[in-house]
């Protein structure tokens, strides 16, 4: 099973192969890219990742 590197970008979803390397950029909302580079940001990204199903009180 080979993993695929995966970026988020606020431009469209596409594939950019270098040399034998696949890697994906994947659209998001600019809501999801708020903070990025930062520990808060890091935190939305992972709240966003589980979702309202995800989190307990």
């Amino acid at each position: 099973m080979q993993v695929l590197p995966t970026y988020y970008t606020s431009g469209s979803t596409r594939a950019i192969k270098i040399s034998k390397a696949v890697i994906r950029m994947r659209h998001v909302f600019r809501q999801r890219l708020q903070q990025a580079g930062s520990q808060a940001g890091m935190a939305l990204a992972a709240l966003f990742y589980l979702g309202k199903n995800g989190l307990t009180k």
